[in-house]
């Protein structure tokens, strides 16, 4: 997942009919989020000595990576603490929303997913409140972290089995990057994608040769 998301941030620098300003976390970030959380819900300022999540959030750890105070939103990869699935989150800054595309909406309920990714809702808020990107809101007016909207998205095609959670991650973030102005197939080949994402991330493992100003090829968003 962290290779197909580090593909993603190239797409999001140097890609051709990107619509938004983009960048992703890792899974780390996210194992890192709910392993403070225990700790975040007795004291917040723990978050100021966590420089390794502050690092990530301005844009200094990860390759291809932006400040979060530079970009629309942030793509987030989510596995919930009550389920092994990854899920693919959005971050909105100006909205001050997070929503959470869930491949899987007829077996894990909007319900379970609300219980399974507090951690986020909970420290995400404080995150960017110590950052200064709540300031994006136009109705952020508070010294403390405003609680985040949350948005369950189940509308996407879905998968069919249990085991292709990761590939239909990509597959959104693919699809939402460029402003939905893709189509994704109601009845979609996971297998074909899943090779196809291979020989992309082949074809542009030397992407760190290309110049900042050179796109890369349209072919690398291609979803159908």
């Amino acid at each position: 997942m962290d290779a197909c998301f580090y593909f993603i941030r190239q797409i999001a620098k140097l890609g051709k009919n990107v619509k938004y300003r983009a960048t992703t976390t890792n899974s780390w970030f996210q194992m890192k989020i709910k392993d403070i959380f225990p700790t975040f819900m007795k004291d917040p300022n723990v978050l100021l000595s966590e420089s390794s999540l502050l690092e990530v959030a301005t844009g200094h750890s990860l390759p291809f990576s932006s400040p979060w105070a530079d970009v629309d939103f942030v793509f987030m990869l989510i596995i919930p603490t009550n389920k092994a699935h990854w899920m693919l989150s959005r971050l909105q800054f100006r909205s001050h929303t997070l929503t959470v595309f869930n491949s899987t909406g007829k077996s894990y309920r909007d319900w379970k997913v609300l219980q399974g990714i507090e951690p986020y809702v909970k420290v995400l808020p404080a995150l960017m409140n110590t950052l200064g990107i709540s300031k994006k809101d136009p109705d952020y007016h508070e010294l403390e972290a405003k609680e985040l909207k949350v948005i369950i998205d189940d509308t996407l095609p879905q998968q069919t089995n249990g085991h292709d959670c990761g590939i239909f991650v990509v597959l959104y973030a693919l699809y939402l990057i460029r402003g939905g102005k893709c189509s994704i197939p109601q009845k979609f080949d996971a297998s074909k994608f899943k090779t196809n994402i291979v020989m992309l991330l082949y074809k542009h493992r030397q992407v760190y040769t290309k110049k900042v100003n050179q796109p890369m090829t349209g072919e690398a968003i291609v979803i159908e």
